[in-house]
């Protein structure tokens, strides 16, 4: 039974070396075009164009996307690994939904763009 552990590690292994199998890097990235994240080393990425996000719902664990066209996604807070950085994700997102004027938990706020000529 060891021996077959450990020609399982050692296949694993070398998968990994031979890139068969990736490590991808986590990430939450938010532009102002799009967000796009992957909150697991195996996981797949995710992007979501702000121009397909009617509204976005915020719960201490989720995040919700509403998208166009009557279809959801969610971001899963939990799955980051620092509660702190889980925090910073969902109060940038609520920024930038905010700039974009995108309804955030039911609301929509009219944000003004930047005053120009002063």
């Amino acid at each position: 039974m060891a021996a077959f552990v450990i020609v399982l590690v050692g296949l694993y292994l070398l998968a990994l070396g031979t890139g068969k199998i990736s490590l991808k890097n986590t990430f939450v990235a938010i532009s102002p075009d799009r967000i796009s994240y992957r909150l697991n080393f195996y996981g797949k990425e995710y992007t979501l164009d702000w121009s397909s996000i009617a509204a976005v719902h915020f719960s201490d664990h989720c995040v919700l996307f509403d998208l166009r066209g009557d279809r959801q996604k969610s971001l899963l807070l939990s799955g980051i690994e620092s509660h702190n950085t889980a925090s910073q994700v969902a109060l940038g997102l609520q920024v930038a939904a905010l700039e974009r004027n995108v309804t955030v938990n039911g609301v929509r706020f009219n944000v003004a763009g930047p005053a120009k000529g002063f």
